[in-house]
């Protein structure tokens, strides 16, 4: 069944739906990428990226971050492979906000 996208949500639908229901609201036909290792990346090339992908990145690596990081933070992250992998799928640092 055919994918389609609008602001990064994805959707399996038929051809005929698609033009009766989604086409109007926006959708495109989502063409799949390979995934980019963003440890290969410069700063600059990062910033390119959504905060969404850092932190997903951040998650399938097991890095922890703060959830009031922001976009530098994240890259920052990324750079330096900073973070304790702890099994607990990246996310908010828990002892970060203990206290609070």
């Amino acid at each position: 069944m055919p994918k389609y996208e609008y602001k990064g949500r994805v959707i399996n639908a038929t051809e005929r739906a698609y033009e009766l229901l989604y086409k109007g609201r926006g959708f495109k036909i989502y063409e799949e990428q390979e995934p980019v290792d963003f440890s290969t990346l410069d700063a600059n090339e990062l910033d390119e990226y959504k905060v969404a992908d850092l932190k997903k990145y951040l998650d399938d690596k097991n890095i922890k971050y703060k959830s009031s990081d922001n976009k530098d933070d994240l890259i920052t992250l990324i750079l330096v492979g900073e973070g304790d992998p702890d099994g607990t799928n990246g996310t908010e640092d828990p002892a970060a906000t203990a206290g609070e």
